[in-house]
């Protein structure tokens, strides 16, 4: 019977056991060489549209705080009470603008979209504040003139009419101009206001003439001592009125003479 032959294994079986463990390592950490970029871009990519996300929803937030707060601009511009007092009006505006604020932060997701919102509302805030108070000094100075101007008509009016104010008009008006804008304009600024009242009260004097007795004020006009300080050009405009006034004049006792011949 024919011998089957045998075979001696050289090397050990810890031998064995150390190469099989040497290939299974091996295969691992190719495996997570080759897995970690993706991991990577993974995370990367949830991190990027994470900061989207937060971005996307402060600014939403911001732009409906914006929408308010036109709200609140519009009604301390409108409002007699705030438009002419700053004081008034930034207490309005921070009431409202904290009130504003704490609604929109509880409505956002997390602490980083608090953090962005909050951070653009108080610059938006601080822009409403610079931009409310140049339109309150606009304002205030476009009532100040406002009043000024009506207070130095009465005063006028009442010196046409009144002997006793006629003789302080000038004076009354010259007190009016500098208490009113004594600190509000330049002393050559001033000066000049003040040397043109005497001018004003000269022109109410022609036009009160020119009412009461046109023929007599538009020879009057020719002599350079009849209201002294008015220019050429007020003269000018003094005597046109006294010819519409003749001219309208005329059409009415046309009109009244034709009424009564037809009637």
């Amino acid at each position: 019977m024919a011998k089957i032959p045998t075979f001696t294994a050289e090397g050990s079986i810890t031998q064995l056991e150390g190469t099989t463990s040497n290939v299974r390592m091996g295969l691992n950490q190719n495996l997570a060489s080759a897995l970690a970029p993706i991991t990577k871009t993974v995370v990367q990519q949830k991190v990027k549209e994470n900061a989207l996300q937060n971005q996307a929803e402060a600014l939403k937030l911001e732009n409906d705080f914006i929408t308010d707060m036109q709200s609140v601009t519009q009604t301390i511009n409108t409002n007699e009470k705030y438009a002419t007092n700053k004081d008034a009006a930034n207490i309005y505006l921070k009431e409202q603008s904290d009130a504003l604020i704490k609604k929109y932060r509880a409505l956002a997701t997390n602490g980083n979209v608090q953090e962005k919102f909050s951070n653009s509302a108080l610059a938006e805030v601080q822009k409403t504040i610079f931009k409310t108070d140049t339109i309150i000094s606009r304002n205030i100075l476009t009532n100040l003139t406002n009043e000024y101007l009506k207070q130095k008509e009465l005063v006028i009016i009442n010196g046409m009419t009144n002997d006793i104010d006629r003789l302080t008009l000038q004076t009354s008006l010259q007190k009016l101009t500098i208490d009113t804008y004594s600190s509000q304009v330049s002393p050559p600024e001033l000066k000049k206001m003040l040397n043109a009242i005497p001018v004003e009260i000269q022109l109410y004097d022609g036009l009160k003439d020119v009412q009461q007795t046109p023929r007599k004020t538009y020879f009057l006009l020719k002599d350079p001592k009849y209201l002294p300080d008015l220019s050429y050009e007020q003269r000018l405009k003094l005597e046109e009125k006294i010819a519409q006034l003749s001219s309208d004049r005329v059409l009415a006792e046309k009109a009244a003479a034709k009424a009564k011949k037809d009637g």
